[in-house]
């Protein structure tokens, strides 16, 4: 068998679930597990965060399209890197790899999310809006029962296109994630004749 394959065929498990019986996922199970949890910081906190964005106009909202924007704008891998020296200094102890990296993608993420939901939300007619508040709805119960199931109705492919993202992202994060983590799973194996 060639040499590239090899390394495949003798670490297979590893890449499919990695050591999950152990409590050490890896492969596709790790890459599942951080998309999952980055799913389910990113679409509330980015709902929350257009609710904001859509409630207060001013100096709220330009606050949070400059982070938004500036999240966005930048590579991923540096979000992952500012996370991973970022949260020892404010939670006073290590996050193992794979929580840094989730928690990078989850921000991340949020910031599409805000700007998608909050397109949703400038999309329905103003008249949803008067017509909650004069049915005796208080802005926030206006927010949260009429217009924003109108609104992740509307966007809803666009949630999915950046969730696929975010799924796709993540499998090549997983990578990083072992190197961060300080240890090395996966073994090549060079055979003598490829080394000299």
């Amino acid at each position: 068998m060639n040499a590239n394959l090899a390394v495949i065929a003798d670490n297979l498990d590893y890449l499919l679930w990695g050591r999950l019986a152990e409590g050490q996922p890896g492969g596709v199970a790790l890459t599942l597990l951080m998309a999952i949890g980055a799913t389910l910081l990113a679409l509330p906190g980015g709902i929350a965060l257009a609710g904001l964005a859509w409630r207060y106009g001013g100096l709220v909202r330009r606050l949070l399209f400059l982070w938004a924007e500036i999240i966005r704008g930048i590579p991923l891998i540096f979000v992952i890197f500012w996370l991973w020296y970022l949260l020892p200094m404010l939670t006073g102890g290590d996050l193992p790899g794979a929580v840094t990296v989730t928690l990078a993608l989850a921000w991340f993420t949020a910031a599409s999310v805000m700007h998608s939901v909050l397109a949703g939300l400038q999309s329905l007619p103003k008249g949803q809006y008067e017509a909650a508040l004069t049915q005796g709805f208080a802005p926030g119960q206006t927010l949260r029962l009429v217009l924003l199931p109108q609104a992740l109705r509307n966007v809803q492919p666009s949630l999915v296109g950046i969730f696929c993202l975010l799924y796709t992202s993540d499998a090549a994060d997983d990578l990083l994630c072992v190197d961060l983590g300080g240890r090395r799973i996966i073994k090549k194996k060079i055979p003598r004749e490829a080394a000299s």
